[in-house]
């Protein structure tokens, strides 16, 4: 095993981490690298904080940023199980079993519960600073609205499903969620409605209709004699 040397950049994803076969199919590990010599063994990256890389034994863990793939371990198991009784009676949905961790595509050590507002986020080593600290907005609220075939609107709060650093390109990404159960098909849902509430939309259905009850007129010509007509009928000033 060569030393390891210095390097100001580097790139963190899964297929920089260790090959942990089904826990991380993408990486780097204890055997052959297909690009270079059959002799040759490529080491990851990327290793545990407190337990480096050395013995081609060991069970080491895939540490990196990066989402974790849908066969992966990690999510695999929450999968549920698709078998004959499944196939004859629950199919297409999802099986009894199934956990809804499996839609949970970050490495557990980067799970968080879902922000509210206001958070501190801190970048040690990621940055040219060294160390870069932000708030998350502090408002994070967004109203969803699902309107029904039968004229029902139900209103769901969305949360911060994921948050995406970028830090080589000084980027945030919050990426929100909304989610409404359906009886049998998502035909149920005629409209999806973002950033307003049921009273935001309501107030502006009323404005619309007091515009339309309001006359119109295709020149001020047309609104003068409008006037004088009105006034001739109702003999107002």
């Amino acid at each position: 095993m060569t030393t390891p040397t210095a390097a100001s950049t580097a790139a963190t994803q899964t297929r920089r981490g260790i090959d942990g076969f089904a826990a991380n199919p993408a990486g780097r590990g204890f055997g052959p690298d297909a690009e270079d010599d059959r002799s040759t063994i490529t080491l990851p990256n990327t290793e545990e904080l407190d337990r480096p890389v050395k013995a081609p034994g060991a069970n080491y863990r895939p540490m990196a940023f990066g989402p974790l793939g849908r066969s992966w371990t990690q999510r695999s198991r929450w999968a549920g199980t698709y078998d004959h009784e499944w196939l004859a009676q629950k199919f297409p949905f999802l099986p009894e079993d199934f956990d809804a961790r499996y839609f949970q595509s970050a490495p557990e050590d980067q799970q968080v519960m879902y922000p509210c507002g206001g958070e501190e986020v801190v970048l040690r080593h990621l940055t040219p600073a060294g160390r870069t600290a932000f708030r998350l907005p502090a408002h994070l609220g967004l109203p969803v609205l699902f309107a029904s075939r039968e004229g029902g609107v139900a209103e769901v709060p969305a949360v911060v499903d994921t948050v995406m650093l970028e830090p080589d390109r000084s980027r945030l990404m919050l990426v929100w969620r909304a989610s409404m159960p359906v009886k049998r098909t998502i035909r149920e849902i005629t409209h999806i409605t973002v950033g307003h509430g049921v009273r935001e939309v309501r107030l502006e259905q009323e404005r619309a209709q007091r515009l339309r009850a309001k006359r119109r007129f295709k020149s001020l010509a047309e609104a003068v004699q409008w006037a004088r007509e009105r006034r001739r009928l109702t003999g107002g000033p």
